[in-house]
């Protein structure tokens, strides 16, 4: 249970850093880790590492602004952390398909990427407890190969990949 209790003072001190230059070394500092340790921890509970957290958190709270408030989005980008203008578009677009400029004309509600609270997703064993959801998503096309396979051949799967 540390484990948990620890890693939520890393993300509180995230939270609290959104907008500031936010060191990896401090991080781990403030859950008692050494940084390789803590990279281990981090992504093994929380399911991401500890720099895409921090991007995603911060994405977040700036797309939030984008759509909630006046501010330019290079003053959003630069107040989040973004070394430019173009960076952060660059890295918007990736994480939400679509550039900033299009969710402020859009006005639309924003799926934010919300603040992990460990504490809260644990019963009082200490045991996770999983809260599935079904999400639909748009379809997909896939590409492949077809090719007949004999049961009794001994093919090795990894040359699978080489066909």
């Amino acid at each position: 249970m540390s484990y948990y209790i620890n890693l939520q003072k890393s993300i509180n001190y995230i939270e609290s850093n959104l907008k500031n230059n936010i060191e990896l070394e401090q991080i781990s500092k403030v859950a008692g880790y050494s940084l390789p340790h803590f990279y281990r921890v981090f992504s093994a509970i929380v399911g991401c590492p500890v720099k895409e957290y921090v991007r995603k958190r911060r994405l977040s709270n700036a797309m939030f602004d984008i759509v909630t408030s006046k501010k330019s989005i290079t003053e959003i980008a630069f107040e989040y952390g973004f070394e430019s203008h173009e960076a952060f578009t660059r890295s918007f677009k990736l994480a939400y398909g679509a550039p900033p400029s299009r969710f402020r004309k859009a006005q639309v509600e924003p799926a934010l990427y919300e603040k992990i609270n460990l504490l809260s997703k644990n019963n009082e064993d200490g045991v996770i407890i999983l809260k599935p959801e079904i999400i639909c998503k748009d379809e997909i096309l896939l590409l492949g190969i077809a090719r007949k396979i004999n049961q009794s051949e001994n093919i090795k799967f990894s040359l699978l990949s080489k066909v």
